[in-house]
């Protein structure tokens, strides 16, 4: 009764989000995930380390209860069997065939009619996180707002890092629904810092966001940074990706959402932006 990720060539959200589902999956159903090191793609930096340190940042191995390791990859006892996308319908058979691991891609057939099941795992997840970032951007004695700034776009890697003007920007958010945004948060928060999250090509067509008094801006800063904060912000507004989606899981005060394609639900804790 067993399944696994089968990794793509994504970055940190994409994959980890899947995986995270798949946990909450694997709790509700009785089913164990077999944990592996994956691959993760926007390594910009070229860390060589890269693999390595998010794997010991989500540390999904130490959920004893849920998770079996395969340190090499391995399961030589057992049938591999590719579903690569799960349903509900799915579980019995999973659950009957305990000689089988089944390999998933995506297990937003599931997640995504329910994405609940990501609060299934969430305490399970947020006592693993194992984050020693020394950085530490926020005012410790002031309250925080993240607002992630991100294009989902057509392009590969690195005409998405280097070249803004080449990106088709597919799920836009207007600057000025961001400026409009803002205002309000100042108006509702007047005592939060507010911290704007992205990246210097990207932030070319969110400049009048800079007109505004009294914002921090953090671009390109690295994505273990990025993501360790928008995890501990007092209130975090996330973008059109699954990085900040996957923060938002582990963030444990406000979360508020951008509406984008419609196939994209939310957890039920989450607010609308634009309702406050």
């Amino acid at each position: 009764m067993s399944i696994t990720y089968e990794m793509t060539e994504e970055g940190v959200g994409a994959q980890y989000q899947r995986i995270v589902g798949m946990l909450g999956i694997a709790k509700k159903h009785d089913l164990k995930f077999i944990h592996k090191k994956i691959t993760v793609g926007h390594n910009y930096d070229n860390d060589p380390l890269w693999n390595e340190k998010w794997d010991e940042i989500f540390n999904f191995k130490s959920i004893k209860s849920i998770v079996e390791i395969d340190d090499e990859n391995t399961r030589t006892n057992k049938q591999i069997v590719n579903l690569d996308t799960i349903s509900i319908n799915d579980i019995d058979m999973v659950k009957k065939n305990q000689d089988n691991i089944y390999l998933l891609k995506h297990p937003f057939g599931i997640v995504d009619n329910a994405p609940n099941y990501y609060k299934i795992i969430q305490n399970d997840i947020r006592d693993a996180y194992n984050n020693k970032s020394q950085t530490f951007l926020f005012d410790k004695d002031k309250k925080n707002i993240a607002i992630h700034i991100r294009v989902i776009n057509e392009c590969d890697d690195k005409d998405e890092y280097v070249n803004y003007e080449n990106l088709t920007g597919r799920h836009d958010i207007s600057p000025e629904k961001y400026v409009m945004l803002i205002y309000k948060f100042k108006n509702i928060y007047p005592n939060h810092n507010i911290h704007i999250f992205s990246q210097n090509n990207i932030f070319l067509k969110y400049k009048d966001l800079e007109k505004i008094d009294n914002i921090k801006f953090h671009l390109d800063i690295d994505s273990i940074t990025t993501f360790h904060h928008m995890c501990n912000a007092d209130i975090l507004v996330i973008a059109k990706s699954s990085f900040s989606y996957l923060a938002a899981i582990y963030n444990k005060n406000k979360i508020f959402y951008l509406k984008w394609f419609s196939s994209c639900t939310f957890l039920d804790t989450w607010e609308y932006a634009f309702n406050i």
